[in-house]
């Protein structure tokens, strides 16, 4: 006997996508399953079907046994490992507006969505607006029935979501009215708030209300933290921002880690902003060329990382590694390093998610087709040595940008260190120029002694608010000739945020309040009208600096930065002021 193939859809409970298969009456739940997971990666044994109310346990039956018809929507519920899907089940009634009583399979470790998923299949309509109830009880969406106290006498109930209302959320530089219902999770509104926050699930902190109710558990309604209409909402957490660095093109452009998942996301967010092909560009991040079938965290990205970005005419063919070059330093504080040629096949290229390397000798993987601009971007980017001080050679002869590494021998690699007029001033004294090497760590920056005395505590080179870090180079800061740099005491802010890390913020007594509650939205995700800079019970200005109020107070040991009504943070200067 023959049996015609026929289509029937299975509806995933996690994301609500419907798949269809074609298959026949005689095959098995289990022919299904292993369909199911050719499709979605999900072992057989960690799925559980439902059709009609009733889990599909036995894998041996057929479709025709257990009546699934063509065109019959059959519900897949996905476990994790931690789950035993096999435990045994029971079966109850769960009323539903407007339909009545409807008797379902359940397991323990079902959800409030797996019993509406459930309840769904036998009433034949989307229960998304519904909350299940018991007793008077909500079972949320992602709370397991084992967790709930049951009372075998009451029967579950399906509620209608009832009246959404608007409410204000605030975050670091927006403002959006947004629709909710007091049956919402705090989870939902996260959902929502992160789309204009820029900012993962996990790294959102919200606070209702001028008394900064904190909203703690993810899974209680917002109708438990009594968010009514026009409630407003702060949403604190500071977005993880990607950057991508052209060098051909001298920009930098900026994206938010939230909106990308993989590096062909990177590479149509370029498109869209520069107008070049996908297959035109080469992404590049710590040494390593980003596969775009990878996803970010393949590479272990960092918050703020800086991704470089080279283009070429036409379609690029697919890059395999065959050819490295070691980096060799000639002497230890040498600024010439020896170049040796490899080649060696390597059919499948895995990504380092942590690539090792050291300044004095480091290894680069990359194809026969990269150019010397290619090699000169990917040192830059393990190494932090600028394009622009990178001389490649051929013994005597000087490698153009242009030549492809496999038409020439590179034997030796210069780094140069242009001669700069840097102006360093003080905020008392008119700027004086300073030689200086584009090479030259900040440390290292010649600063007449007179200058370095007039300073009250730690002297600290600034560029634009930003303190310079000892350690890095002018060329790492991308400080050229004329660059006016500011000499004057650094101030550190502790700032403790809602998840107990603390931040510090490096300031300046020249900073107005204003510019420093900015720069602490910027790093700690803490929005700009929710914070305050106090002395005892009084607000200070905005428009005050740091050091006209030092001179007010005789100190600044005294103030105290304060974002809610429960969590303060230390404003906490690194040297002892004068007047002490």
């Amino acid at each position: 006997m023959k049996f015609r193939p026929y289509d029937i859809l299975v509806k995933k409970t996690s994301d609500k996508d419907i798949i269809t298969f074609k298959l026949k009456s005689s095959d098995t739940i289990k022919h299904l399953k292993a369909m199911i997971q050719c499709v979605e990666g999900v072992p057989v044994e960690r799925q559980t079907l439902v059709y009609n109310g009733k889990v599909l346990d036995r894998d041996n039956e057929t479709l025709a046994a257990c009546n699934v018809e063509s065109w019959s929507t059959v519900h897949a519920i996905f476990c994790s490992e931690k789950i035993n899907p096999k435990v045994d089940g029971v079966s109850i009634h769960v009323k539903v507006p407007g339909w009545g009583p409807v008797l379902v399979d359940i397991k323990p470790w079902f959800t409030g969505r797996e019993i509406k998923a459930v309840t769904e299949s036998v009433v034949g309509f989307g229960l998304d607006d519904f909350v299940v109830s018991h007793g008077e009880e909500f079972v949320e969406d992602c709370t397991r029935i084992s967790e709930c106290n049951l009372n075998k006498n009451l029967r579950f109930t399906l509620l209608p979501v009832g009246n959404r209302f608007p409410i204000i959320a605030r975050g670091c530089g927006w403002e959006e009215l947004i629709s909710v219902s007091e049956l919402d999770t705090v989870r939902d509104l996260k959902e929502i708030a992160g789309k204009f926050a820029e900012v993962q699930l996990d790294k959102q902190w919200l606070f209702h209300g001028g008394h900064m109710v904190y909203l703690d558990d993810d899974e209680k309604t917002l109708g438990f933290y009594h968010v009514n209409k026009r409630s407003t909402i702060w949403v604190f957490g500071s977005s993880s921002k990607l950057s991508i660095k052209m060098p051909q093109v001298g920009e930098t452009i900026a994206l938010s880690i939230y909106k990308v998942s993989s590096i062909m996301d990177i590479k149509q967010y370029i498109c869209e902003k520069m107008g070049i092909p996908c297959t035109s560009q080469k992404l590049f991040y710590k040494g390593q060329l980003l596969d775009e079938a990878e996803c970010l965290k393949t590479y272990n990205m960092e918050r703020n990382c800086v991704v470089y970005a080279v283009f070429r005419c036409g379609d690029q063919a697919e890059e395999v590694e065959e050819t490295s070059l070691t980096f060799r330093k000639t002497q230890r504080n040498s600024k010439e390093y020896m170049v040796r040629h490899s080649h060696f096949q390597e059919p499948e290229r895995k990504p380092d998610p942590k690539p090792v390397y050291d300044e004095d000798s480091f290894e680069i993987k990359f194809s026969s087709s990269h150019t010397i601009f290619d090699v000169k971007v990917i040192v830059e980017c393990m190494l932090d040595l600028p394009i622009s001080d990178q001389q490649p050679y051929c013994h005597d002869e000087m490698l153009k940008d242009w030549e492809v590494i496999s038409d020439c021998n590179v034997t030796n690699w210069y780094f140069s260190s242009s001669p700069l007029t840097i102006y360093v001033r003080t905020p008392d004294v008119t700027a004086l120029g300073l030689p200086a090497k584009s090479s030259d760590i900040i440390d290292d920056v010649w600063i007449p002694t007179p200058m370095i005395e007039e300073v009250n505590g730690q002297p600290c080179l600034f560029l634009d608010g930003t303190r310079l870090m000892g350690t890095k180079t002018l060329a790492q800061y991308g400080i050229q000739s004329g660059a006016d740099l500011l000499l004057d005491c650094l101030v550190q802010i502790n700032v403790t945020g809602p998840d107990g890390t603390i931040t510090k913020a490096d300031v300046n007594p020249s900073h107005i309040i204003k510019a420093v509650k900015e720069k602490i939205e910027e790093k700690c995700g803490i929005p700009y009208g929710i914070q305050s800079l106090t002395y005892g019970d009084e607000e200070l200005d905005d428009n005050m600096t740091i050091g006209q109020y030092e001179a007010l107070f005789g100190s600044l040991w005294a103030l105290r930065w304060k974002f809610s009504r429960s969590s303060w943070s230390f404003f906490w200067p690194s040297y002892n002021a004068l007047h002490c």
